[in-house]
């Protein structure tokens, strides 16, 4: 009985405000909670940022995922991708602080996710393409690009924002359907940089190469761990310059634009991961993550 009155207690005397720059905030008198932006669309970013006085757990999900909350500064932050599927709703969640006393208590707060309405675009393949759409090719590369995305090192590798990997125009934005030769659909993951061939392509940020070779869907790919959940991948590529488990900079060379793959004409497609949830690179170039 007593334990279930002071939880009522601490539920009560959390208050919650909108930031003046934005995000949502809610305070008791130890902590407080950033999450930004307020409202989140399908397929973008969310930032949780966590402030406590002293060394503490912070477990939880919040839309159907698992909340991993990392040191940042002085603070804790936690970033979540909301999957293009994902209804619209309001998710209310609870945060379970725990001290070094093993003392816990409750946070309540919540996402309010938007709806998007995405664009359909049709693609034919050539001939000598078309196996690529198949379940045979399709299958097998997503369990082995599983492998990759799912890495989660504990450190955090990437600084500032993200800069755009290749020059050239978007050729095709994030989350519009393709619909392959009439029958495969999907959401295009990413964003397409349409650029010439052999065109630089630099890194985004900091990170670990944790892969750098060809696969028959995406073609020639780089995919980078940038540390505690968020990777970027850059497919099609025309060659690889970078080797598996080497140390990147942001700008730095790693490859040129090609065609290899699934790839009707020459252009990087960019993806940018967290916690294997493929969200809009805009995020990470806007730097609202931070």
């Amino acid at each position: 009985m007593f334990k279930r009155s002071c939880l009522i207690i601490l539920l009560i005397l959390i208050s919650c405000r909108v930031s003046a720059h934005g995000g949502r905030v809610y305070e008791t008198d130890d902590y407080w909670l950033k999450i930004s932006p307020r409202s989140v669309r399908v397929g973008e970013a969310v930032r949780l940022l966590f402030y406590s006085p002293r060394e503490v757990k912070i477990t939880g999900m919040a839309v159907g995922q698992t909340l991993r909350f990392y040191r940042y500064g002085k603070y804790y932050r936690a970033l979540i991708g909301i999957y293009p599927k994902t209804k619209p709703d309001t998710y209310k969640f609870n945060l379970k602080i725990t001290d070094a006393r093993g003392k816990s208590v409750m946070m309540p707060a919540a996402i309010e996710v938007l709806g998007r309405e995405f664009a359909s675009t049709s693609i034919t393949l050539p001939a000598g393409k078309k196996e690529l759409s198949s379940d045979k090719k399709l299958v097998p590369e997503r369990k082995k690009l599983a492998d990759y995305i799912n890495t989660e090192s504990a450190r955090l590798f990437w600084r500032g924002r993200f800069i755009r990997p290749a020059r050239g125009r978007i050729s095709q934005v994030y989350g519009v359907r393709n619909i392959i030769n009439g029958e495969l659909s999907y959401h295009h993951n990413g964003i397409d940089i349409a650029a010439p061939e052999g065109a630089p392509v630099l890194a985004g940020n900091d990170g670990r190469v944790i892969l750098a070779s060809y696969l028959a869907v995406r073609g020639k790919t780089v995919i980078i761990d940038h540390g505690q959940g968020t990777l970027s991948a850059y497919f099609h590529l025309q060659v690889i310059l970078a080797k598996p488990g080497s140390w990147v900079s942001k700008g730095e060379l790693i490859g040129r634009v090609g065609q290899t793959g699934m790839a009707t004409g020459p252009h990087l497609h960019w993806t940018t991961y967290i916690h294997s949830v493929p969200v809009n690179p805009v995020n990470f170039l806007a730097g609202n993550l931070l």
